[in-house]
């Protein structure tokens, strides 16, 4: 995973964290917390977290749905997985802290159930996206 941030600007990759987290996860985050009844965007978490089953490709497939904005974001996301191969949690810990992006470090550790739902969204996206590939090539 250091090749990435060798590859890439650690300033340019701060950068995209605290935008990617500021301007697209939070708000999306306070506005779920609101409509399923939650006080606050810590406790939407801290029940995720409890209860990862929750997050089912759907639901996540959805909430990325609602989020134009964040669809663009989880489509570069996607695109760099395949390009790489499958993701695992551990990588995404290892990408997070090699290239020093603390917010990312700090929520994946603190939230190993919610990050490992995430990274096997964005693995199904990907395995999705190689098939419809795969339907629509003439033979």
């Amino acid at each position: 995973m250091s090749e990435v941030c060798r590859k890439h600007s650690r300033v340019a990759l701060l950068a995209l964290e605290d935008t990617l987290l500021s301007d697209i996860v939070e708000p999306q985050l306070r506005r779920l917390a609101e409509e399923l009844g939650f006080h606050s965007v810590q406790e939407l978490l801290d029940y995720f977290e409890e209860h990862p089953e929750k997050l089912t490709f759907e639901r996540l497939l959805e909430a990325t749905r609602r989020a134009r904005v964040a669809g663009f974001a989880i489509g570069a996301v996607v695109g760099w997985v395949a390009r790489r191969g499958e993701l695992k949690y551990e990588e995404v810990v290892e990408l997070a802290r090699e290239c020093g992006l603390e917010k990312l470090y700090k929520f994946t550790r603190a939230y190993p159930n919610i990050t490992r739902a995430i990274v096997g969204f964005l693995n199904r996206l990907v395995e999705l996206s190689k098939r419809a590939t795969e339907k629509s090539r003439p033979y």
